[in-house]
């Protein structure tokens, strides 16, 4: 070891995920949070996963996930979509349409095309089994990918009619027990946390911004005489899930990323039926269902594996791993802390063959705010990759040694035989199910990466197996 220093950067928080979890799971069943209404809308389940967030940020717990969009561009993209969304929403089309698809609006880029990695899969199926549907176009940082065509339409939500609704309805009314009922629950989260919360404002914005929504998507259901909705992310969408249950539309949520009971998108304890929830779910493997305390009964879920995954692994099943070759995976909650240990790690360590892989939120802003991971990238000790090159699977079939936190990729680093390695940062809770099986290692700071790399127990590697995927 060269150097005998040790970052602990997680440890020194007096809150967890875990504790704040615990704390919204008492609040919920202590005032019945899921059955209480403002103008005839369950305000708790809409703002549940942004209070999570909001208090995880205030702790100093989470950073910023995503980089956000400059204001110039931001501006520019508002008006231009604003006309674009309008004339291709899909509120604005005629023919039927039983089946939309709601995209996740992050692609990534297949065979010089980019493609949703989770849906796919399912407009194969559909296109082969010649069931008609239709692709609702979400922006992402404020633009289209894809143009329209006959099967994809925009989701104009940002049409001129929705904005002035917005700006004429801004005046939101809540009765006095319920104002009685939020100063309550801010006063709480301020004992138990120390943190100032203008729940009052959060809920009026929210139930606003969800009324609005939800007649947008009643007109455009109706309309459109749909009779099934897939979707993405299903924490977000409540509007489009209210308004489909109001109408007997189907909705079916396709997985996208790791689930486990302190998601809050996802996890409810001892919540009997949760409002705007979808109806079934196709999930990656039965090991989601398994830790994650989903308000869905078996018979509603669909266990399809990840077959975006599975042609990856196909691709890459003949590359040999590299000796001593390590793979951070970043995340935006978490990555400006992984960023430092990482750094640490190829200072102290420079025997190791080391990349950075930067989450797509991170792309814009590393270089500003990961100083030392940058000082370390500038003297090539480690390779950082911001989207540029090779993609995620061509390193991980590579790596001996994966490096994470609590991201999607490090199931996917063991389907590809890596030997994982998680750092006790925020949501590593998150993977609580892998390490209770052992199946994974843990280390608290750089050196006990080192440790656990020369181990003998760092042979672990988890065969992949139907259970996840």
């Amino acid at each position: 070891m060269k150097n005998s220093k040790v970052i602990q950067i997680y440890k020194s928080k007096s809150i967890t995920i875990k504790d704040i979890c615990t704390k919204i799971w008492e609040l919920e069943k202590e005032y019945d949070l899921f059955i209480s209404k403002i103008r005839g809308v369950a305000f708790w389940k809409i703002i549940r996963i942004g209070v999570f967030l909001t208090i995880a940020k205030k702790a100093g717990i989470y950073e910023e996930s995503h980089d956000k969009l400059p204001t110039d561009r931001y501006r520019l993209a508002f008006f231009k979509n604003i006309i674009t969304s309008h004339l291709n929403g899909s509120s604005n089309r005629k023919k039927s349409a039983k089946i939309l698809l709601f995209e996740n609006p992050r692609h990534v880029l297949v065979d010089g095309k980019y493609i949703d990695p989770y849906t796919d899969w399912l407009k194969i199926r559909l296109k082969n089994e010649q069931i008609e549907y239709e692709i609702v176009d979400i922006l992402y940082r404020g633009t289209h990918i894809h143009g329209p065509a006959k099967n994809r339409s925009y989701l104009d939500l940002q049409s001129v009619t929705y904005y002035l609704n917005k700006l004429i309805n801004k005046n939101l009314i809540i009765s006095k027990s319920k104002l009685i009922l939020i100063n309550d629950i801010q006063c709480r989260i301020k004992e138990c946390f120390d943190i100032e919360l203008d729940l009052q404002h959060i809920i009026k914005n929210a139930v606003r911004n969800h009324i609005l929504s939800y007649r947008y998507y009643k007109k455009l259901l109706r309309r459109r005489k749909t009779s099934k909705v897939y979707l993405v992310c299903s924490y977000g969408r409540e509007a489009l899930i209210h308004a489909c249950g109001d109408l007997g539309v189907e909705t079916v949520e396709i997985q996208h990323g790791t689930m486990s009971p302190y998601h809050l998108g996802y996890s409810f304890p001892g919540i009997g039926k949760v409002p705007y929830f979808p109806s079934r779910m196709m999930m990656f493997g039965q090991y989601w269902y398994d830790t994650t305390p989903l308000p869905l009964e078996l018979d509603k879920v669909e266990f399809i594996g990840y077959p975006y995954l599975r042609e990856r692994l196909i691709e890459y099943r003949e590359i040999k791993k590299i000796k001593n070759s390590i793979l951070f995976i970043s995340q935006g909650i978490i990555g400006k802390k992984l960023g430092e240990i990482a750094a640490e790690f190829v200072k102290n360590y420079p025997e190791f063959i080391v990349n950075y892989k930067l989450h797509p939120g991170e792309f814009v802003r590393w270089k500003e705010e990961y100083i030392e991971l940058l000082g370390v990238s500038e003297s090539g000790s480690i390779n950082v990759i911001d989207g540029s090159g090779e993609n995620l699977y061509y390193y991980l079939a590579r790596a001996e040694y994966v490096v994470g936190v609590s991201s999607t990729a490090i199931f996917e680093a063991i389907t590809l035989l890596c030997k994982v390695i998680l750092v006790d940062l925020p949501s590593v809770e998150y993977m609580e199910g892998l390490l209770e099986k052992n199946e994974v290692l843990l280390a608290h700071n750089y050196c006990e990466i080192y440790n656990h790399i020369n181990s003998t127990k760092s042979s672990i590697a988890l065969k992949s197996n139907n259970y996840f995927w």
